[in-house]
């Protein structure tokens, strides 16, 4: 099941405010829309003590928003650790694709719930259990810096496809406004994806 082919609109109920695409590592920075406390998103080129050591804002984490992980077509709210890594379409498909493989090839969100990795009572009673439950729990976090590097892949293709100075940081609005003009599809994103995850997991 894949994602529609029609372009991904931006969400109009997430604010792009003054957001850049970071042009090292894609990932979103600048000051929080809507806060007037100083809050700014931080990318990964920030060193992690410094991320770490920034006040917290409000919920889990201090992401304020995310591109879709798989297309990078729509901007995402984030900051909980049930926040979905896709859009609906995205989500859809990658979804389908996991119950398809019959385990979590490409996890939806950073909680091993949301992926179907848990530890029942009955599993955790014994230490075969605590050890299968723990394999898991290693192999679905093993899952993350594949979707990472994609993540940042699709972003700069995206960026590259509009036309957009991907050796510069880009406002992120003028990305989103560039999108709405273009033919990206989610489709076509997420047979990357799953292509690349199905070499990767073999």
């Amino acid at each position: 099941m894949t994602g529609s082919n029609r372009t991904a609109p931006a969400l109009a109920e997430v604010p792009a405010g003054r957001l850049v695409i970071c042009h090292r590592c894609r990932g979103l920075k600048g000051p929080v829309p809507g806060r007037t406390d100083g809050a700014r998103q931080l990318c990964e080129c920030t060193p992690v003590e410094v991320r770490r050591a920034q006040p917290r804002w409000d919920g889990d984490y201090n992401t304020y928003a995310e591109l879709c992980c798989c297309c990078g077509l729509v901007l995402l709210r984030s900051g909980s650790r049930w926040s979905a890594w896709f859009c609906e379409p995205c989500k859809k498909s990658v979804v389908a694709l996991n119950q398809s493989a019959g385990r979590c090839l490409i996890p939806i969100g950073r909680h091993s719930v949301m992926n179907g990795v848990a530890g029942g009572p009955a599993q955790l009673a014994s230490d075969t259990g605590v050890r299968t439950f723990a394999n898991q729990l290693i192999t679905f976090f093993d899952t993350f810096d594949g979707l990472e590097a994609w993540a940042r892949t699709i972003v700069e293709s995206n960026l590259i496809a509009l036309g957009l100075d991907a050796d510069r940081d880009v406002r992120l609005g003028d990305y989103l406004d560039a999108i709405k003009r273009s033919s990206l599809s989610r489709s076509a994103a997420f047979e990357a994806l799953a292509s690349r995850t199905a070499g990767r997991a073999t």
